[in-house]
């Protein structure tokens, strides 16, 4: 998985702020189901099948930030989509607090938690199903502002 994301503050305090930001979640998920299935004679025969998608899809979101003195700050954010097409419902949300250090002007790193959920619901006359792809837990990173 891929993210990409711009955040336009909209309250800009010394303490603390808040935005609005807008972005890009590329996905590359991949499935496989393996079975066994009976041909003309009813003889089982072992079966495989593998399916993969990449989708890249637009995310809304708000974020919040609270300095806590010195170089450190507290963020939490959130971000959502929703998409129907013909048949087919899918949707996004993601939410994370974490904690900032500014090591360098615009430099730093962070550490927190990290909450991801994609939620695929098909109702097509052919062929019904869902995906709910979800992982949470800590994180690490380094980042760079402007």
């Amino acid at each position: 998985m891929t993210r990409a994301s711009y955040s336009y503050r909209i309250v800009r305090d010394v303490d603390w702020g808040l935005a609005f930001s807008a972005g890009v979640h590329v996905t590359k998920l991949e499935t496989r189901l393996e079975g066994v299935t009976f041909d003309n004679l009813d003889r089982p025969v072992r079966t495989r099948e593998i399916a993969s998608v990449t989708a890249p899809l637009p995310v809304l979101g708000l974020s919040g930030g609270r300095r806590l003195g010195g170089k450190w700050s507290f963020v939490a954010r959130g971000q959502f989509f929703f998409l129907a097409v013909d048949d087919i419902e899918g949707s996004i949300s993601h939410a994370a607090a974490f904690f900032e250090h500014e090591t360098f002007r615009h430099v730093g790193f962070g550490f927190g938690y990290d909450w991801f959920d994609i939620d695929v619901d098909a109702k097509d006359t052919n062929w019904r199903g869902a995906a709910d792809v979800r992982f949470q837990g800590p994180v690490i990173f380094l980042q760079a502002s402007f």
